[in-house]
């Protein structure tokens, strides 16, 4: 993984926040230039509609292009302030027009849209040391109807180490006990196995079944 890509891992960018931040759409993609270090670098970040991020540094002295500042051992007064700088203006960008996105699978798209949109509910990272998993709440009673996290398959009984995602969803004990089926229903990872279940998220069940569940478990969280 490259430097620029450490940057903005597991981030999607928001392409209208992009704009208000001074990136200018071009054909396919959104690009934005700045000069820095008292004018002597021209810095150019392009960013593409699906999300690929190049840069360009070019040294305006002898208008060719920098790269130092991505070999991971150059050191130097220089270099190290040209890093500095680089790093800097990047993590700007992200922290201000990129949005978190560890879940990646259809339905957990699906399940955090449908809060939002439903509920006014967002997804929200409580654990800087464990930034993989999240929860959704309700705003009145603050208390969580979804958690989302990555694990590895044998956490679930399930063969293999293989990262997987899910969710974990407020059912009560009559639910929960029906449900679990060690497929795509399994005993609460993490929370209490008697009202919670966790759920597989694959395409073993549609996005329906899903957010039927949802709405029952943002039921409970009152």
């Amino acid at each position: 993984m490259s430097y620029t890509d450490k940057i903005f891992k597991a981030r999607v960018p928001d392409f209208d926040l992009l704009q208000k931040y001074g990136f200018v759409k071009k054909e396919n993609s959104f690009v934005y230039v700045k000069d820095i270090l008292a004018s002597r670098f021209n810095l150019t970040i392009k960013i593409s509609l699906n999300g690929e991020i190049t840069t360009k540094l070019i040294d305006k002295e002898v208008n060719d292009e920098y790269i130092l500042h991505l070999v991971e051992f150059a050191n130097g007064e220089f270099v190290t302030s040209i890093k500095a700088e680089y790093e800097r203006v990047l993590k700007d960008i992200q922290s201000k027009c990129f949005k978190k996105q560890v879940f990646r699978s259809f339905q957990a798209k699906n399940v955090i849209d449908y809060c939002y949109k439903k509920y006014g509910d967002c997804l929200e990272f409580l654990w800087e040391k464990v930034d993989d998993n999240a929860i959704i709440r309700r705003k009145d009673t603050r208390k969580w109807y979804a958690v989302f996290m990555l694990i590895a398959k044998n956490k679930l009984g399930l063969e293999g180490e293989e990262i997987i995602e899910v969710l974990n969803l407020k059912l009560g004990k009559e639910k929960v006990s029906n449900l679990i089926d060690n497929k795509k229903y399994f005993k609460a990872y993490h929370m209490n196995k008697n009202y919670w279940i966790t759920i597989l998220l694959d395409e073993s069940k549609s996005v329906k079944e899903i957010l039927n569940l949802v709405d029952i478990s943002y039921s409970l969280a009152k």
